[in-house]
Formats: structure tokens, sequence, C-alpha cells
């Protein structure tokens, strides 16, 4: 026989106290399920939206190199305008030869050759790639947002995290004898890095990129508040890194030429 509950008024306020528990810690644990759940599929998207961008920025370089016979440069010079290397691509063979304004930081991106191949020659038009990418006649096109040069956690601007390495045996050369084709490049195009995710942001018409020496300090990647960063490779992969991959598997990702391979960390 099961023993009579208590009927006393403590008995009854003990077994409401229970019932009242359980449903309110039920509510809790239900209400932080669906938070994480709303977060995780929240992080899911973003991550999605991302690689996506990546890849689409990947893929117009492939087109600028199979039209072109080689990368462009980490920014704009007289090489990346001239009209017969270009086989009359869209705007850019239009523009004529260039003469670079002096000063490196005021010069337009690499960015800005493959505007054309995501269909965006309007803004490559409206660029004039002689004066600096902020000057007057050039903000109307350097100031709109590109949507595949941008990231989902951050605002809509004309800034960007995707940066690309140059010289040193980077893929990108600022010595146009020195640059190559995705097809030439000695340690495998999967196995280097076409660009990264980087830890700043920076407008995406500027060259501001990040200059590679093999013994030098290497810049933060990603997101501040991740711990992984994108790398995209030469084969048009999009790696997810993590932030704690050594220096030196870094660096070996980074050369065209080094003969080294990839760690077990990347």
């Amino acid at each position: 026989m099961h023993p009579e509950p208590d009927s006393t008024p403590r008995g009854r306020r003990k077994r409401t106290a229970l019932v009242v528990g359980l449903i309110v810690g039920g509510t809790i644990l239900f209400t932080g399920m669906v938070v994480g759940m709303i977060f995780w599929v929240r992080a899911s998207a973003e991550n999605t939206i991302r690689s996506n961008n990546a890849k689409i920025v990947s893929l117009c370089l492939q087109n600028y190199d199979s039209a072109n016979g080689k990368l462009p440069g980490p920014s704009i010079d007289s090489e990346s305008q001239n009209p017969s290397r270009q086989l009359n691509l869209f705007a850019i063979a239009e523009k004529g030869p260039v003469t670079p304004p002096v000063n490196p930081s005021d010069r337009i991106s690499w960015r800005a050759l493959i505007l054309p191949f995501m269909e965006r020659d309007d803004v490559n038009r409206g660029l004039d790639f002689n004066k600096p990418w902020n000057d007057p006649a050039n903000l109307p096109a350097s100031s709109l947002p590109i949507r595949a040069f941008g990231d989902p956690v951050d605002s809509v601007d004309a800034n960007t995290r995707f940066r690309v390495f140059f010289d040193n045996g980077a893929l990108f050369d600022t010595n146009p004898k020195k640059r190559v084709s995705l097809e030439q490049i000695p340690d495998g195009a999967g196995n280097t890095i076409l660009f990264v995710e980087s830890g700043d942001r920076v407008p995406w018409a500027q060259f501001n990129e990040h200059a590679f020496t093999p013994t030098g300090p290497l810049p933060a990647l990603g997101h501040p508040n991740r711990n992984t960063f994108l790398a995209c490779m030469a084969d048009g992969s999009v790696r997810v890194v993590k932030k704690s991959v050594s220096p030196n598997t870094l660096r070996s990702a980074i050369t065209r030429e080094g003969g080294e391979g990839l760690g077990p960390d990347w």
C-alpha cells in the first residue's frame, strides 16, 4: 500500500512548490536549448555566407588568370593595364595604360580588377586608376559596398577582410616579372594561399595587403570574435583554419615554391 499524501497545509505547499519548481526549471532548460539552437543556426548561416563570398572572389581571380595568363599584382600598375594583355576585357582595357600614384597606400587594389567578373564593371568604370583610391573623383565608386568582399557579422560598408600576401615568395608580387599563373605554382595550387580572411578590415579599393617576409611576424587573421580564419587556396578550395596553426605551417602555405609540406595543423 502506498502512504497517503500529506493533506496538511504544509504538505500541500510542498507539493505546490515542487510542481512550480519543475515547471520553472523545465522552462529555463527549454529556453536555453532554443537560444542555443538559434545561435548555432545563425553561426552556421554566417559561416556559409562568408565561405560563399570567398569562393566568389576566388572564382573571379581564376577568371582573371585565365583571361590574362597570370594573376594580377597586389595593386594596379601599368602592367595591369596593358590592353593587349587584358584581351579587351570589359572596362579594364578601355582605360589604357596607367601611371599609378607614387605613394603605394594611395594605389588601387587588385580587387578592382576582378569587379567585371562579378558583374560589377559599373564600379570598375567609375575608378580612375591614375588617382588615389580615395580621391574625390574615385569616392563615388570606392565607397560602394561590394557584397562578395564582406563578412555577414560586419557592418555593410566599403571594407573587407579578404587580403593577399605579396612578395618574397608569396603568390602575389609587386614585380610584374615575378607574377605567375595559377597553373605555374611549384608547391601546387592546393597547398598555396590565394588570399586570407584578415583580423582587421581595410577599404576594398585600397592597396593594403600583407607584405610577406619569411622570418618576419605574421598578421592577425580571422574575425576577432572567432577562433578560426578562412584561407582560400589557389585551387579554389576554402579552408577553415584554426588560429592556433603554427607559424611554420602558415608560412609554408603562403609561399608558392618553398617546397615545404603543410603541417598536420593545417
